[in-house]
């Protein structure tokens, strides 16, 4: 995918024409990439405001600069750029110094064939392409919530009128037996009077062939009612009332498969997942066999179109395939299936090993398997509604309830892999001031904020809306110092920010302030990072705000000046 993608991204080359560059050029020009080469980093600052690139490869050993410098005068132009190093092999040692500081990668100008600066550029482009498309996707789902609540409120309707008409059919099904057990009664007493009286008229025999006949014709009236379902008691009423205990749709269909089972006299009953990406129906299921087994027996799909897997329920290829698969994998001829739908998507297929003859048993078939459908759909649009509980709607951001299950992670992770875990609190200055100012268009500071803080991150960081005005940043991988400059940079992006009202005017006086803390150089668990981050937040805000503020430990912590940068 990414070959298909270099020419639309931009590459600055900065050095002089050195025979290793040209041959970089020329490697990456085949490769597909648009390349602009530049000599000094000056030439490239003037042409950064009319055509920004998206990644910027420079020789450092021929610029007369800093890298520290280098960053700080390219951010302030471009800081959504990531920037790769070109260094000798005798200043390999100093990679790792310069990723903290920002760069994206390091490359040894010994690499001649350019293999190496692709292979960098790819994974930069490829990093950049997805980040831009988790935007898009994010800034779509806003607008879903409150579709959802309402297929999710329809589904709650549906399930509550399904359960008002089975409780009529219910009270008709009481009404019966209860004509049932008054003939019985009178059945009982005509037998005790024949037998004690032989010699009563013909007449009497005739009412009792007659009352006889007709408590034989209700009690199959019954039968059939009932669905010939083993005689078991639990009916109709019984699934519903347990399906709708199911929280999820996996734990629903296993309920629907065990009360079936058990429904049909120990019938064995499955379910075929269906797998799109893979074109198959896959056993994921099972009631009355062993699962263990049966796990993955499948049927594949791929002598269908994709137009025609959106149905394949009903195409006679499909349906040859299912019943080879059932008479070779369980030795059965003859079931039944319906298929399972929520949110018109096709989840699979529920199938029961027997031959419904009985119109009544194929009508409870059909109808548990539209109540499974109301269930499930219900399941998993609340199973959605969840997921957007824990993600903030103005900015799209996790918020504080995903906060400690994530810090929990990477403390983990940096106590396995040995590295440093940072964390930045901050905190918009003065936010009631422009929440009073500019009311609902305040929001429009916050948005910014979010954006600056998404396009300056790597793609492990870890960025969260915990309060209002507030933001938490982890920053794996990452030492103090890398969090340090972080930070200032953060701090600079937003005061720099043109954030406008939808009248078009410019709302002035934004700005951040930045606390700062790692683990485990100033703290001992997650909850310290959080709390000395918080408490250096504290005496960024007491410095008059827009400044960052480092933890030297839980209880000193020293403010730090522009300079000490």
């Amino acid at each position: 995918m990414i070959n298909e993608i270099r020419g639309n991204f931009l590459i600055y080359l900065i050095g002089e024409e050195t025979a290793e560059l040209a041959a970089t050029r020329i490697a990456l020009t085949g490769a597909g990439f648009e390349v602009l080469n530049f000599r000094q980093v000056a030439s490239a600052l003037e042409k950064v405001g009319k055509n920004p690139p998206h990644v910027a490869v420079i020789d450092l050993d021929d610029q007369g600069m800093t890298a520290e410098r280098y960053l700080e005068v390219f951010l302030d132009s471009s800081p959504e750029t990531l920037h790769v190093a070109i260094l000798t092999n005798r200043m390999q040692v100093h990679a790792n110094s310069l990723m903290e500081m920002g760069f994206y990668d390091v490359i040894d100008r010994s690499q001649k064939d350019g293999r190496s600066v692709i292979s960098v550029l790819d994974r930069a482009l490829e990093r950049i392409y997805y980040q831009y498309q988790a935007e898009q996707i994010g800034d779509e789902s806003e607008s879903k919530i409150a579709a959802l609540e309402k297929q999710v409120q329809d589904q709650e309707q549906k399930i509550h009128t399904l359960s008002e008409k089975q409780s009529t059919e219910t009270k008709q099904q009481e009404e019966l037996f209860q004509k049932i057990r008054n003939y019985q009664i009178k059945v009982n007493q005509l037998e005790t009077e024949l037998e004690a009286s032989e010699g009563r008229t013909q007449r009497y025999i005739a009412e009792f062939v007659k009352i006889k006949s007709e408590k034989d014709t209700l009690e199959a009236g019954a039968k059939a009612f009932k669905g010939e379902i083993g005689g078991n008691t639990m009916g109709f009423s019984g699934l519903m009332n347990s399906l709708a205990k199911c929280h999820s749709v996996e734990d629903a269909i296993q309920d629907w498969l065990n009360k079936i089972n058990k429904l049909y006299q120990d019938t064995p009953t499955v379910f075929f997942r269906y797998i799109p990406n893979h074109s198959h129906l896959v056993l994921s299921q099972c009631a009355g066999l062993d699962l263990q087994k049966v796990r993955g027996i499948g049927v594949p799909l791929a002598g269908l179109s994709l137009k025609e897997q959106k149905y394949f329920y009903s195409h006679v290829r499909f349906l040859a395939n299912l019943r080879d698969l059932v008479k070779g994998a369980f030795n059965v001829s003859e079931f039944e299936f319906r298929e399972l739908v929520t949110d018109k998507a096709v989840l699979g297929l529920c199938v029961i090993f027997k031959n419904l003859k009985n119109e009544s048993e194929k009508r409870f078939f059909n109808d548990s398997i539209e109540l499974l459908n109301l269930v499930a759909s219900r399941n998993a649009l609340a199973f959605k509604v969840h997921e957007y509980d824990i993600k903030d709607e103005l900015t799209n951001l996790p918020t504080r309830k995903s906060l400690d299950g994530a810090l929990t992670a990477e403390m983990s992770r940096a106590n396995r892999t040995q590295l440093p875990l940072s964390a930045l609190y901050l905190k918009i200055d003065n936010f009631a001031g422009h929440l009073k100012k500019y009311e609902f268009e305040s929001e429009k500071i916050i948005k910014a904020v979010s954006t600056i803080l998404r396009k300056t991150s790597r793609i492990n960081d870890l960025i969260y809306r915990t309060e209002k005005d507030q933001f938490v940043v982890l920053l794996p991988h990452t030492p103090i110092r890398g969090a340090q400059l972080k930070a200032e940079t953060l701090r600079k992006l937003v005061g720099k920010a043109e954030i406008k009202t939808l009248a078009g005017d410019l709302i002035s006086g934004v700005s951040v302030s930045v606390g700062v803390s790692e683990y485990p150089a100033l703290c001992k668990d997650s909850e310290g990072l959080l709390i000395s981050a918080d408490e250096a937040l504290f005496e960024a805000t007491k410095q008059s705000g827009n400044s960052v503020c480092i933890a030297t430990n839980i209880t000193d912590l020293e403010p730090m000046a522009e300079q000490r940068l």
